[in-house]
């Protein structure tokens, strides 16, 4: 078809003032851009450092109990053992070294997860009081940032596209308060 005003031939398609896609698209392009980048790197280790220290913050708020409260942490990794429950976070990288392509897993246990030093060689007797650790319950999240800034994790497996976006101090809430809450139980 041709346009009688422009002399164009083809379907002229005029964007709407609603039309957020070009906006979407800068925006994605942004935070994959950051994401990639290798400024991401410690800033991701920054954030990982400030969700596992508000959630040890918030375990250390829980109301008290006999359960002894420890805590282990090491690179990318921070272990939270109350009685007989844990909670575990760890940074996975991917092999391209990414924060884009890197998971924050977080778990909770039913028993005592052990140190690294305290494995034992198969087929030896168990000698450690308690249960082994069973997995209960286990959460992926991306991060989704297009600087410091703006750090948020979100739901790997989130079913409506984005998912909600939570700070680290969120996100250390949501996770105590849930394990609190199946802890009680």
């Amino acid at each position: 078809m041709i346009d009688d005003e422009s002399g164009i031939e083809g379907d002229l398609e005029i964007p709407s003032e609603d039309d957020d896609a070009p906006f979407a698209r800068t925006e994605q392009s942004k935070r994959d851009a950051y994401l990639r980048s290798p400024r991401a790197l410690p800033a991701g280790a920054r954030e990982f450092d400030r969700l596992a220290a508000a959630v040890i913050e918030r375990v250390g708020a829980l109301p008290a109990t006999d359960a002894k409260v420890e805590v282990r942490r090491g690179l990318g990794r921070c272990i939270i053992q109350r009685g007989d429950a844990a909670l575990t976070l760890s940074w996975v990288r991917a092999r391209s070294d990414t924060v884009a392509d890197g998971r924050l897993l977080i778990l909770e246990w039913n028993g005592t997860v052990l140190r690294a030093n305290e494995r034992i060689p198969e087929r030896a007797p168990d000698p450690r009081p308690g249960k082994s650790a069973t997995l209960v319950r286990e959460t992926s999240y991306l991060a989704d940032a297009t600087g410091e800034h703006d750090w948020v994790w979100r739901v790997d497996d989130a079913t409506d596209g984005e998912g909600e976006g939570l700070t680290s101090t969120e996100l250390a809430a949501r996770c105590v308060d849930r394990w609190a809450a199946d802890l009680a139980r």
